[in-house]
C-alpha cells in the first residue's frame, strides 16, 4: 500500500508541475503579446453594419488584432467609434489608413489597415488612445455614387422620352419612307448606274493616258533643258561676255579719242557747211544747163524735132 501511495503522490506532483509549466508559458506568452499590443480608435463616417465585437483587424491582409468595442461618437452622431486592439503597435504609422471591408461570400465585415511608410512616425502613444480616421469603403463609395447614377439615369430616360415623342417618330417615319423611295429608284436605275460606272472607268483610263503623255512631255522638256537648252544658254552667256568686252573696248576708244572728236565737231563741221553750200549751187547750175540743152533744137544735144509733112 505504501508503494502504491508513493506512486500516486509522485504522479500527482508531476502532473501539477506540468500544468503549472503550461500555465506559466501561456501567461508569459499573453504578457509578451500584451506588451507589444496597443489600442486604437477608428472613426467611421458611414454605417458599420456587419461589424461586431471580435471582428478581424488585418494589416495588408495579415491578421494583427480584433475589434474590442463599437460605440456611436457622442460628439458627432453620424460617426461610429470602433476600438481595436492590435498586436504589433509599431506597424501603425501616422499615414496608415483604415477602411471597412466585407467578406466576399459571408458578407461579414472586418477592418483593414493599409499603407504606412517607414519614414512616417509611429502613431502609438502610451498616454492616450490614438485615433485613426477611417476612409470610405468601396460599398460606401458605390452608395454615394449611386445617387449620381440614378440622377444620370433619370436624365437619360427623360431625353429618351423626348426623342421618342410623336413628332420625332413621325419625322423618322418620313425619313424611312424617303430612304425606301431612294432605294427603289436606285434599283430601277441599276443599269444606268452600271453604264455610268463603265464610262467613268473609261474616262479614268483616258485621263491616265493623258497623264502619261504629259509626263513624257515633261521628261522631254527636262532632257531639252539639260541638253540643247543648256548649250544655248552657255553660248548666250559667251556672246554676252563678248558684247561686254566690245562695249568696254568702245568706251576705251571713245575715251582715248574724245579730244579729236570734240575738235572735229567744233571746227570740221564749220568747214563742211560752206562746202555743202557750194556743192548745192553747182548742182543747181548743172541742172539749169541740162534743161537748156534739152530745150535746144540741136540734133546733137537737143531732142530731134519732127519734120513737116508735105504731100507730093
Amino acid at each position: 500500500m505504501e508503494t502504491r501511495a508513493n506512486h500516486i503522490l509522485v504522479g500527482s506532483f508531476v502532473i501539477a508541475v506540468v500544468l503549472l509549466t503550461l500555465a506559466s508559458i501561456l501567461w508569459l506568452g499573453k504578457f509578451g503579446d500584451e506588451r507589444n499590443a496597443a489600442r486604437f480608435d477608428i472613426l467611421f463616417s458611414e454605417s458599420v453594419i456587419g461589424l461586431s465585437k471580435g471582428s478581424l483587424v488585418s494589416y495588408n491582409g495579415v491578421p494583427v488584432g480584433e475589434v474590442e468595442s463599437l460605440t456611436v461618437d457622442r460628439q458627432d452622431l453620424t460617426r461610429v467609434l470602433v476600438r481595436v486592439q492590435i498586436t504589433g503597435r509599431d506597424l501603425v504609422r501616422a499615414d496608415t489608413e483604415a477602411t471597412l471591408g466585407f467578406a466576399a461570400v459571408t458578407g461579414v465585415a472586418d477592418i483593414r489597415l493599409l499603407g504606412g511608410s517607414r519614414d512616417s512616425p509611429p502613431l502609438y502613444d502610451p498616454d492616450t488612445v490614438p485615433v485613426i480616421l477611417g476612409s470610405p469603403s468601396p460599398l460606401a463609395k458605390l452608395a454615394a455614387s449611386g445617387q449620381d447614377i440614378m440622377v444620370n439615369l433619370n436624365e437619360v430616360a427623360a431625353r429618351l422620352t423626348d426623342l421618342l415623342s410623336e413628332d420625332n417618330v413621325a419625322h423618322v417615319r418620313t425619313v424611312l419612307g424617303n430612304v425606301d423611295a431612294l432605294t427603289t429608284s436606285l434599283a430601277a436605275e441599276r443599269e444606268s448606274l452600271a453604264t455610268a460606272l463603265q464610262q467613268l472607268a473609261q474616262a479614268s483610263s483616258r485621263v491616265e493616258g493623258t497623264l502619261e503623255g504629259i509626263e513624257t512631255a515633261a521628261r522631254s522638256v527636262q532632257v531639252l533643258i539639260d541638253g540643247d537648252a543648256h548649250e544655248l544658254l552657255v553660248t548666250s552667256q559667251a556672246a554676252m561676255q563678248k558684247l561686254d568686252t566690245l562695249a568696254v573696248q568702245l568706251d576705251g576708244l571713245v575715251a582715248d579719242n574724245r579730244s579729236a572728236v570734240a575738235s572735229f565737231s567744233h571746227q570740221g563741221l564749220r568747214e563742211v557747211a560752206p562746202a555743202l553750200e557750194e556743192l548745192r549751187a553747182t548742182v543747181a547750175s548743172l541742172q539749169t544747163l541740162t534743161e537748156q540743152l534739152t530745150r535746144s533744137g540741136s540734133p546733137v544735144l537737143g531732142s530731134p524735132q519732127p519734120k513737116e509733112f508735105k504731100p507730093r
